[in-house]
């Protein structure tokens, strides 16, 4: 053999021996950028840590929900449609598609209104009466509100505590959680919605100083016994 032949054949194997270590650390490369993606993931899973970040832009998130439900309403009030006339079947519901759809605030011809998903690493459920969601009606008098008509209520029911805190210090400058002396579903999400649909099987009373003297606030977080938090927007205030 040739010290040419050597020279090559040393040459060839250690090119071979440089393409395995790249395909190696391409691997290695891809399977980190894999586990990234996942722990992303599971930190917004149920029961799942989420990061500082992500838990403030829930937060934000959850605080900024109301007033796009706000402008749906304001506009259904503009076209005419009074808030006690307001219609909260949804779609699925006996009744959503018969007319007249103007009223109803979940229909494309009312409000349009879809309500929002809670991401799941913000949720705490630990009762189904009822579960983890967004509510939205107009059932009760807020007890510093303008007059003793009803006002509409837009609520974000079983909370994690964190989020609760995040909440209430951007809001109220505070991490403090008012407690009520009532549930929350009993003060701020109507029993039946729309009339005859069971949501929970609570009894509704006025939202007033007798069920929180430190609820005199349009929006915030509250807890009740449980402990079960939840995030309530007066969002029609009359």
């Amino acid at each position: 053999m040739t010290r040419q032949t050597r020279f090559f054949r040393t040459s060839h194997t250690a090119k071979q021996r440089g393409n395995a270590t790249i395909y190696v650390l391409i691997v290695v490369a891809l399977f980190a950028a894999l586990s990234f993606v996942l722990s992303r993931q599971n930190d917004s899973s149920e029961g799942g840590h989420i990061t500082n970040e992500r838990a403030d832009i829930i937060a934000g998130d959850i605080i900024a929900y109301p007033s796009q439900v706000k402008q749906a309403l304001d506009m259904m009030i503009m076209s005419g449609t009074s808030p006690s006339d307001f219609n909260f079947t949804q779609s699925g519901q006996i009744g959503f598609t018969s007319a007249p759809s103007i009223n109803k605030v979940f229909h494309p011809d009312g409000g349009g209104l879809t309500l929002a998903q809670i991401p799941a690493g913000a949720i705490a459920q630990s009762s189904t009466n009822p579960k983890a969601g967004w509510y939205l009606s107009e059932f009760s008098n807020v007890g510093w509100s303008e007059s003793s008509d009803n006002d509409v209520i837009l609520v974000a029911y079983q909370l994690s505590k964190d989020i609760c805190q995040r909440i209430n210090l951007r809001m109220t400058g505070s991490r403090d959680i008012p407690v009520l002396n009532n549930t929350i579903p009993n003060l701020l999400i109507a029993k039946e919605s729309p009339p005859g649909v069971p949501v929970h099987s609570g009894s509704n009373v006025d939202f007033d100083a007798s069920a929180c003297s430190a609820c005199n606030r349009p929006a915030q977080c509250v807890s009740e016994t449980g402990p079960r938090y939840g995030f309530y927007s007066v969002v029609i205030s009359r």
